[in-house]
């Protein structure tokens, strides 16, 4: 695996304990291929985890009790004195800008989106949405959010998966305030917003549209990982499909750093690899078949890969696996991050 990574991968695992109690959020090495350290925290259902390669905080929602995001020092994999907890509670998705200055996070059930400061941990904007949550994604220069969204939860005519994209109000604007005849704080106005987009039929139910966002911001992938619509990709300049692929989606995907390979686990075809703009098969890559893996990209382009039967393995730039490894409990999600010490 890579010399003298500059990173750890963090893997956010909900235990199979009764209780869940054995939850840990596991960091595993990619210079060495295996786990180094884990951390519990009291996390039962880790629902969401953001981090960015080089910042060396962790930001954790736990579905069990999702009041609060729970912030964790990677150096010294502890949690943090302070936590970030919006007036809103019922948190799901967050996710961290590139410089690790901005963190996002719905709340409300998709109807809100919550801009906090990372340097105080205080909410300073908040947005609608449309409601209904999926996935969430920042751009690289942390000014524009794409989300995947459902539409109305509640409607009887049933729940069409989309994507939609917010462009977050500038950073030095000052946040909208309450006048003296306003009892509740009036939402932020973005400057712009694109879509919603659907990418799928209208079915019953869902579990939330992921999206993944290229290095380059020209290109969003989406898919509902449980539906039966294709992964999609849109072109984030006119916020239009402009491939699809065939067959039902993946579980999961990941890009390389250099744009050129999208990598997919699928339920019955394992690991393949697609052409990122035409999302035609090209190749496949040494994945089992898993109707729920995670995968992860490392910035020098080694691939976590995890499965739901609680085992991962990190396979090289080149294709190479290395050898299986056990994890805590039930893969959730995972994120690079700075290294840890402990």
């Amino acid at each position: 695996m890579s010399e003298g990574a500059s990173y750890h991968f963090y893997l956010a695992c909900q235990g199979r304990n009764e209780d869940q109690s054995d939850s840990a959020i596991v960091v595993i090495d990619p210079a060495e291929g295996k786990v180094r350290a884990s951390t519990s925290q009291g996390f039962i259902s880790p629902r969401s985890l953001a981090g960015q390669p080089g910042v060396d905080r962790l930001y954790v929602v736990d579905a069990h009790d999702p009041t609060a995001v729970s912030i964790i020092d990677c150096v010294q994999l502890q949690p943090h004195d302070d936590d970030v907890a919006p007036e809103d509670g019922n948190l799901g998705h967050a996710a961290l800008s590139p410089d690790g200055e901005r963190l996002l996070v719905t709340a409300n059930s998709g109807r809100t989106l919550y801009e906090v400061d990372t340097k105080t941990n205080l909410s300073v904007r908040h947005y609608d949405l449309p409601g209904t949550e999926g996935g969430l994604t920042l751009s690289g220069d942390g000014e524009r959010v794409y989300m995947g969204t459902s539409g109305n939860f509640w409607s009887p005519a049933g729940i069409t998966p989309r994507v939609a994209m917010l462009e977050l109000a500038d950073r030095d604007d000052p946040p909208v305030t309450a006048s003296d005849d306003e009892e509740e704080e009036p939402m932020d106005k973005p400057r712009q917003v694109l879509g919603p987009v659907d990418i799928g039929t209208t079915v019953e139910k869902i579990t939330g549209v992921r999206v993944l966002l290229s290095a380059d911001d020209s290109r969003l992938y989406a898919w509902e990982p449980k539906s039966t619509d294709a992964l999609v990709v849109l072109d984030t300049q006119t916020f239009q499909i402009t491939a699809q692929a065939k067959g039902r989606p993946p579980g999961a995907i990941a890009l390389s750093p250099d744009g050129e390979r999208l990598y997919a686990v699928y339920h019955d075809r394992g690991g393949v690899i697609l052409d990122p703009t035409t999302l035609t098969s090209t190749d496949t890559f040494p994945a089992d078949p898993d109707a729920s893996p995670i995968l992860c990209m490392g910035p020098d382009g080694t691939l976590l890969v995890a499965y739901s039967t609680g085992t991962a393995v990190l396979i090289t730039p080149d294709g190479e696996a290395g050898t299986p490894f056990s994890v805590s409990g039930i893969p959730q999600n995972a994120v690079t991050a700075a290294p840890t010490q402990a």
